[in-house]
């Protein structure tokens, strides 16, 4: 019978399937990272849209009663407002969007409030 030397360590094999095992685990790291990137980005986008639309209907809200209209672009995002309607009720309609690949942002706010012309 023949004599096998016993050394310590790891086989050649071994260290191949550690490899391949590490690196299966590292991709699937990888791959996660970018879809979070991908949510974050979306997130900041929305954060953009409302925030460009709470403050165009504030600043339609602190108007006059007249009817006005127009488009506002803020960075990506673009803000279309309107003030209809006159003295007492005036309708405020707010719409923002941006455009991300994922799909496009969109934000529509309506208000109807009490206004009395300035004398």
């Amino acid at each position: 019978m023949a004599e096998t030397a016993s050394y310590p360590g790891f086989t050649l094999v071994e260290v191949l399937v550690a490899l391949v095992v590490l690196t299966v685990g590292l991709l699937a790291l990888a791959r996660g990272m970018v879809g979070l990137q991908g949510h974050a980005r979306r997130a900041e986008l929305q954060l953009r849209v409302s925030a460009a639309g709470a403050s165009a209907m504030e600043r339609l809200s602190a108007g006059g009663c007249e009817p006005a209209s127009g488009v506002d672009s803020v960075g990506r995002v673009r803000v279309s407002w309107e003030r209809s309607g006159a003295a007492p009720a005036v309708r405020i309609s707010v719409r923002a969007e941006a455009h991300a690949p994922g799909g496009d942002v969109v934000m529509r706010l309506e208000f109807a409030r009490g206004c009395r012309p300035f004398p």
